[in-house]
């Protein structure tokens, strides 16, 4: 036991020993799950453009153009198994927080306890959701790393006067990168003022000649933020950029109403990205759904972080007050907004818009730190680090699992879209609902169904587009298109006057889509994928009624026809892996769908006594239709009134889907007692 503690002992004051506290850390919050982490949202756009089409620049055009060349050079040494960037993103996350801890130790060398605990926040920081989405949000903490080191350079320039000139040349270096990477971080740039003011402290003079240095000291930074961001704002460079200045446009209309929206807005982002979100992680979101074999050893191993860190907080606290670090950060809380405040960008409490979080990050660390460092007793303050270190391990290590278990979910849409349309024709838009997949976009979607379809890609051309926009088929609606079904298709019928598309090039981020035609589906994990039923579908409860109508736009022939196992796509396996061909009840609904869809109702018949012996999941009623009327147009009425009564009792608001397809089948099938004793049962409105 003395062995062990004297080898701690060592250990805690050897040189390496915040490097080494910060990198478990980052591993303990996000490499734990590194092996089972995927991609989403824009990741899978880059993916797709960068290893299938080879158009990854297409995605940046006059919007970051730093990037396209960036992640042109990158992707040429990391591969597209998902991990490699997962890798990169977690070391991107120690080195900004071992770049935050250097400029801490550097500006309060007594804080140690302040400056180690505040870098382990900066790389748990609970504000931002999106450290899954490695490979697109990476870039952002290389800038980060620049900017500190930048920083640190300052300082660094300062106190040395042999290497001023190196130390100021690295810098400006760092500070012209900063500003040229990416907008998220441009008026941070301001905060080096404050810094320089603060350093010449040590030096002698009065408050006005000490301002007045700083003021010269910084003047080349400010030269270049200024001249860069006016360039930017004159479009040198051509870069085109996503968001406009909604706050100028504001103030030009008016001025009083823009600056007290203006403050307002000051005032809830820095509560809601700093106090607010630290506060959240206590709650250990999801924890409750998991078993006890999972939260019993998960909270052992935060209670042991918890004291491990207690331990070292209260060998290396020093009792030091912590103003300076309060204001410091109340400081880069009020500057970092600048760009999310000029764009109008606002948080939605989603895990997309948490992007907007980011410039927050160093003020909000700094802010909570700080007053936890108010805590008169060194106990209880040394408490205050270790909870807070670990409650925030705690929270992105579950916000983990749900992006792992979302790639279950990709796996599943992409087996169950290749089993219902495996031969889907080039040119078709699916639309979806507005859930289809966590944390994906319409590009991203588009992505996946693209490599899922055509894996070797196509030069800045997709053949498949996916949107989850009701305006998009609000349009569609609007414009009367409407597709003709295809012969021997007796179940999906087209309204008269029926027309089929108008083939339209379109531009997306992913490439140029050629639109040629309509699929309308459904998906929610673990349910089954489905395409709507133009007859059925418009009387479901639980979508939206431009949803429902929608329906009508889709165009079976496009669903393409049953083939062999063998010829069905698989999903990519340089993301899924080799993976066997799934045997689960969705699987034998694809099957009956696509029989169905060819009228071959002996065969969704015969697909249906397998799959109801093996017990349907009741999960989604609808997915009972088809076989209901797979029964009923072969003469097996008693087979499906029981299925019918099996809907009502799980969801009597389908009954008016069911009344629906009551109508479908009484004008299709011959008037017999049984199928008089089975359809009695919904209580129908009368016909008009």
């Amino acid at each position: 036991m003395n062995k062990i503690k004297i080898f701690l002992s060592q250990t805690l004051e050897s040189p390496a020993a915040v490097p080494l506290a910060l990198l478990v850390v980052c591993l303990g919050g996000y490499g734990v799950l590194i092996p089972w982490v995927g991609y989403y949202g824009d990741d899978l756009s880059y993916a797709w453009l960068a290893y299938q089409s080879h158009q990854i620049r297409l995605f940046f055009e006059g919007n970051r153009p730093f990037f396209g060349d960036y992640f042109s050079l990158l992707t040429q040494f990391l591969g597209p198994a998902p991990w490699h960037w997962q890798v990169l993103e977690l070391l991107c996350r120690w080195g900004s927080a071992l770049a935050l801890w250097y400029l801490l130790r550097l500006v309060w060398p007594r804080q140690k306890a302040a400056a180690v605990t505040a870098a382990a926040l900066f790389a748990l920081y609970p504000g931002f959701w999106l450290n899954s989405e490695a490979l697109t949000f990476h870039p952002f903490f290389v800038q980060l790393i620049i900017f500190l080191c930048s920083l640190v350079a300052t300082v660094l320039s300062l106190r040395s006067p042999t290497r001023r000139l190196a130390w100021l040349a690295a810098a400006l270096l760092g500070a012209f990168m900063n500003i040229w990477i990416s907008e998220y971080f441009y008026t941070l740039e301001l905060v080096r003022l404050v810094l320089i003011w603060f350093e010449l402290g040590r030096q002698p003079g009065s408050q006005k000649q000490r301002l007045g240095r700083a003021f010269l000291q910084d003047l080349p930074f400010l030269a270049l933020f200024g001249g860069y961001m006016g360039l930017r704002l004159c479009g040198v460079g051509n870069y085109s950029g996503t968001y406009s200045l909604v706050l100028l446009d504001n103030l030009r209309v008016d001025a009083w109403g823009a600056v007290q929206g203006l403050v307002v807005r000051i005032v809830q982002d820095v509560w809601t990205f700093s106090i607010y979100s630290f506060g959240r992680t206590f709650s250990l979101p999801g924890l409750e759904n998991r078993s006890l074999k999972v939260i019993v050893p998960f909270l052992a191993v935060m209670l042991l972080v918890t004291l491990l860190w207690f331990a070292w907080m209260r060998r290396i606290e020093k009792p030091t007050r912590t103003f300076s670090l309060i204001g410091a950060g109340v400081l880069c809380l009020l500057l970092a907004g600048g760009p999310i405040w000029a764009a109008d960008l606002r948080w939605l409490g989603d895990a997309g818009t948490s992007r907007f979080s980011m410039p927050f990050m160093l003020g909000a660390c700094l802010l909570v730190v700080g007053l936890v460092g108010l805590i008169p007793w060194a106990g209880l303050r040394a408490a205050g680090y270790a909870a807070l270190t670990s409650a925030c391990m705690a929270y992105q290590l579950l916000l983990g699992f749900n992006f792992v278990q979302q790639v279950e979910a990709q796996k599943d849409f992409l087996w169950q879209l290749a089993e219902r349309m495996p031969q889907l024709r080039s040119g078709t838009l699916l639309i979806t609902n507005l859930d289809l997949l966590d944390y994906n976009s319409d590009n991203s979607n588009a992505a996946l169904v693209n490599w899922l379809y055509n894996p070797l890609g196509g030069q800045r051309i997709i053949d498949y587009y996916v949107t989850q926009d009701l305006r998009r088929m609000a349009e569609l609606i609007d414009q009367g298109q409407r597709f003709v079904a295809p012969e021997g298709g007796q179940r999906f019928v087209a309204p008269e006057g029926g027309q089929t598309a108008t083939p339209t090039l379109e531009r997306h981020s992913i490439g140029l889509f050629n639109f040629q035609s309509v699929v309308v589906i459904s998906y929610h994990y673990p349910n089954c994928l489905r395409i709507l039923d133009p007859e059925l579908d418009i009387a479901n409860p639980y979508f939206p009624l431009v949803y429902r109508e929608a329906a009508r736009l889709t165009d079976y022939a496009a669903a393409g026809v049953a083939v062999a196992d063998g010829q069905i796509p698989r999903p990519p396996v340089e993301l899924y892996g080799r993976q066997a061909l799934p045997d689960n009840w969705c699987r034998d609904y694809q099957k009956a769908s696509r029989a169905a869809q060819m009228a071959e109702w002996n065969r969704v018949v015969e697909v249906g006594n397998h799959a109801l012996a093996r017990e349907y999941p009741g999960t989604n009623p609808p997915e009972l239709l088809v076989f209901i009327e797979g029964y009923a147009r072969t003469g097996n009425w008693q087979r499906a009134g029981e299925l019918i009564r099996s809907v009502v009792e799980q969801d009597k608001l389908y009954t008016p889907m069911l009344c629906r397809l009551k109508d479908r089948l009484t004008d299709s099938t011959p008037d017999t007692p049984d199928r008089t004793q089975a359809l009695q049962r919904l209580a129908c409105p009368a016909a008009p």
